[in-house]
């Protein structure tokens, strides 16, 4: 019998979702339709409350908003890169390069 991780489905759960009606959930008010699901570490908070098991945000973005949080958390990661052994100070991960906080992205499909 084969088991299958509830977390590893919830993505696909999600992106199977009917998404015409649903918007950009960007803190900036993107009124957009939502085109990805985005799990992103909350470097140095990965212990906060209303993130997922692994400590990270789950956005529901446009891909407008993805390209932004892309630039923004390669900055984030050249800032922490610079100093020795760059981590996350909450639970030690790496953080060297943009997958170490942009963890998982899943492509929402589209009815157009």
């Amino acid at each position: 019998m084969t088991t299958v991780d509830p977390q590893s489905a919830i993505p696909d759960a999600l992106a199977a979702l009917d998404w015409q009606e649903i918007t950009c959930q960007a803190a900036a008010g993107c009124t957009n339709r939502a085109t990805h699901v985005v799990y992103r570490h909350a470097v140095d908070e990965c212990n906060r409350p209303n993130l997922d098991p692994s400590g990270n945000i789950v956005d529901i973005l446009c891909i407008g908003c993805v390209r932004s949080l892309k630039t923004q958390l390669l900055q984030q990661v050249d800032q922490i890169a610079r100093c020795p052994g760059g981590y996350c100070l909450t639970c030690g991960a790496p953080v060297h390069q943009l997958s170490d906080v942009l963890r998982k992205m899943v492509q929402l499909r589209s009815y157009a």
